[in-house]
């Protein structure tokens, strides 16, 4: 009898390790013949956008978490003082076209009693002579004027090219994942003021 229970314990125990044998054949079967997906890749990019000058925020056209396109406006900083700079050389070089154009009248004016100074046989050589001195200093003055407007032309272009500074747009489309702006303060040169992440 016992060799009996021994037997059928024996085959309990041997269809017990088929059955689990056949599970464990079956699991890396499936395992195996699955497709295997392919883990997409996210690519997360950091782009963190800096001041580019010591500026004062007036507006601030986002929230952190906040979904941008590329070209979107961010910031805003205070352009009052560049505004007064850019009259200010305006109403410069208003006035010193004026002076240009005085200056070009008298130069006009000197030609030609110059030219008629030489013509006449009533005027001395010393006169032509004083005549021509005097065109000359007026055609320099005329340059030194002329160089004069395009410096302050110059120096314009350079204050209005500062203007284009106290804009920040977005260079990318993403989220604004960091955000350390607020309206009224001051940054300086380089000073982190966000991150937008390229994540989709």
């Amino acid at each position: 009898m016992a060799k009996k229970n021994k037997t059928k314990i024996i085959k309990t125990l041997f269809i017990f390790l088929i059955i689990l044998s056949l599970a464990f054949l079956r699991y890396f079967y499936v395992k195996s013949t699955k497709p295997k997906e392919m883990n997409e890749v996210i690519s997360t990019k950091y782009i963190d956008i800096a001041a580019l000058d010591n500026q004062k925020i007036s507006k601030i056209h986002f929230k952190e978490k906040d979904f941008v396109k590329k070209q979107d406006l961010l910031l805003e900083f205070d352009i009052t003082e560049i505004k007064t700079k850019i009259k200010h050389i305006k109403t410069k070089i208003d006035y010193e076209n004026e002076k240009l154009n005085l200056l070009k009248f008298e130069e006009e004016k000197a030609l030609e009693t110059y030219l008629n100074s030489k013509k006449d046989d009533k005027f001395d050589l010393k006169e032509v002579h004083s005549n021509l001195k005097k065109l000359e200093k007026n055609q320099l003055l005329f340059k030194i004027q002329k160089a004069k407007i395009n410096m302050f032309l110059a120096e314009l272009a350079r204050v209005k090219n500062e203007k284009k500074k106290a804009f920040i747009y977005s260079p990318i489309d993403g989220q604004i994942v960091e955000n350390f702006t607020y309206i009224g303060k001051t940054t300086f040169e380089k000073e982190k003021l966000l991150s937008i992440s390229d994540q989709k």
